[in-house]
């Protein structure tokens, strides 16, 4: 009988431990403590849920903290629902905080939009306060007689601010591309009026790819003619 008490109170520790190993291993309790320590109110129930769901907590909760903590209130929902979508959470709330700090209404489903579409929404942002520079060269076109034209050209571009849904600068780079092969083309054997086809270009971009184009240098080298 002595040594039957030992060994209950063994048995009745392990159980304890395993039990108390198990709920923590499910129970995000860890999490819960780091929201509430940062201001961020979360049921230890919502946790659980996440659970049950096969989610990650952490990266959630820890978006949530982050974007609370710069002025930006989402529902835990969405942010869950992004997830469970595949997107980057972390990378959202970046691009929505990035947005804010520009002058922009942080807009989740743009943002989100752009995460799942494979772009990173910081980066995307930025471009819109950010001028970046591109270049091309090595380009050729014909004109209707089939003389070619050897084309480079270098332009400084920004998203235009007044559309926060604008294309990829890629989109610029092929409208700008498209303008000069259009001259080219209708060009027969007098000379291209480059700064004509540059203010054109210019005039146009917002309207045909909702970006600023601030600078544009475009060199034309014309074909030989006898």
């Amino acid at each position: 009988m002595d040594g039957l008490v030992p060994a209950l109170i063994l048995i009745i520790v392990a159980l304890a431990v395993i039990f108390l190993a198990v709920f923590l291993s499910f129970v995000p309790v860890g999490v819960w403590f780091q929201a509430h320590s940062c201001g961020f109110p979360i049921k230890l129930i919502d946790l659980i849920g996440m659970k049950f769901r096969k989610i990650n907590p952490k990266p959630i909760v820890e978006a949530a903290i982050k974007l609370k903590l710069a002025g930006i209130t989402i529902n835990l929902m969405d942010l869950e629902a992004h997830v469970l979508a595949g997107g980057d959470i972390g990378k959202v709330a970046n691009g929505m905080i990035a947005a804010q700090r520009s002058g922009m209404k942080p807009d989740f489903k743009y943002i989100t939009a752009l995460d799942l579409s494979g772009n990173d929404p910081y980066e995307v942002i930025m471009e819109y306060t950010k001028p970046k520079e591109l270049e091309e060269n090595n380009l050729s076109f014909l004109n209707k007689n089939a003389e070619r034209y050897e084309v480079s050209f270098k332009t400084t571009v920004r998203r235009a601010i007044e559309n926060p849904h604008s294309y990829g600068l890629s989109a610029v780079v092929k409208y700008i591309k498209k303008q000069i092969e259009e001259e080219i083309y209708n060009t027969d054997s007098k000379s291209i009026d480059i700064e004509s086809l540059i203010n054109k270009i210019k005039n146009d971009s917002v309207n045909a790819t909702a970006i600023d184009i601030l600078d544009l240098k475009i060199y034309i080298k014309e074909p030989l003619r006898f």
